[in-house]
């Protein structure tokens, strides 16, 4: 099924407001035009099922005698609030597989989710015991929603009346430290960006991507950034949406790095590398008023044993810095792309992804 300009201008039905409780809906911007993680996931898993009740009847099949096969995993529904899970759960991001739609199935009995009870640790268990090949039992998680929320998507830059305050704290704490947002007010946390004129050390970065969101608690990611110091931090970002081309830039990234990890061998020693495409262009003269074109690449290396808690991968340690500056050069060829960055943050404060 070539359902890809379905997905791109899907739409869902949303409520009116987060503070709304009455049943009236309104329509959601097309995924290719939103810019909300929420939205995003929401649209991407109503979809799918429109088109496979699309499929179901150009295959004249009968809806009544059709089930639905999920994944579904136990943090899945966790974290959707989902009543399977938790009658008192409060919603931390909703899962492409929890839907409203989704919802409606499952009450009609016609889901089938023979490993909602199960985490993903216990899930490799499982398949080891059945005899599955190493290779797929080991293979890194990818989200269901795909790349979609690995792109942060955005129109303008979210700084809040804090982020000077904020920004005068960092400067104390480090040489020098560039915050930049990834949400809004209500719903995300600060980035801290950390460059350096000399080579990184490892090290004393952790320490930072530890101490920095325990003196800020609105700082939930600490991120190196590689090349030059930043002398001016971005104060704008490139208008950045689910289209062809971003896709394509953070496509070609992904397979960059990931094939870099594999070459080196050490790709059993990560349990997931998510690669993220974020708006910001960095090296920009603010007199000369350059446009906002380009964008900047987080590797995201992340180790763990549950995927409910887990730390970054230490470069030097638990994998090798010549590994990582062949993925950041590599990636820096990438038309487009302004600057790379390394994820340090462990979970928490940070989650897996960044959406």
């Amino acid at each position: 099924v070539n359902a890809a300009h379905s997905f791109y201008n899907g739409t869902t039905t949303l409520p009116i407001s987060d503070e709304d409780r009455t049943p009236r809906k309104r329509i959601s911007k097309t995924l290719n035009m939103t810019t909300s993680p929420e939205e995003k996931r929401k649209i991407i898993g109503d979809t799918f099922v429109k088109i496979a009740n699309e499929v179901i009847g150009e295959m004249n099949l009968k809806p009544e005698e059709v089930f639905l096969a999920q994944g579904t995993l136990r943090p899945d529904l966790i974290e959707s609030a989902s009543l399977v899970a938790s009658g008192k759960a409060e919603v931390i991001k909703t899962h492409h597989n929890d839907t409203e739609l989704i919802r409606k199935l499952r009450e009609e009995g016609k889901v089938i989710e023979p490993l909602k009870d199960f985490h993903k640790d216990e899930v490799r268990v499982l398949g080891r015991e059945l005899g599955l090949p190493e290779e797929l039992v080991s293979r890194h998680p990818f989200p269901g929603p795909g790349l979609a929320i690995r792109v942060i998507c955005a129109e303008e830059p979210y700084v809040c009346k804090d982020f000077p305050e904020t920004n005068n704290i960092l400067k104390i704490v480090a040489d020098f430290s560039a915050s930049v947002k990834k949400g809004d007010c209500r719903s995300y946390s600060y980035v801290c960006g950390i460059s350096s004129k000399d080579a990184p050390h490892w090290e004393s970065l952790m320490f930072l991507a530890r101490l920095i969101p325990r003196m800020c608690h609105n700082i939930n990611r600490v991120v190196y950034v590689f090349g030059p110091p930043v002398k001016e931090p971005p104060t704008d970002v490139t208008p950045t949406f689910l289209t062809t081309g971003v896709l394509s830039t953070l496509r070609q990234a992904d397979f960059e790095a990931h094939n870099i990890l594999r070459e080196s061998g050490y790709a059993g020693k990560i349990s997931q590398m998510p690669i993220i495409l974020t708006p910001l262009h960095f090296d920009r003269d603010p007199l000369q008023k350059q446009p906002s074109c380009q964008r900047s690449v987080v590797i995201r290396t992340f180790i763990t044993s549950d995927f409910m808690t887990g730390i970054a991968a230490t470069p030097g340690n638990e994998v090798p810095e010549e590994v990582v500056l062949k993925m950041v050069a590599e990636i820096k060829k990438i038309p487009g792309i302004s600057r790379v960055m390394y994820d340090l943050t462990s979970k928490p404060p940070g989650t897996t992804e960044w959406e």
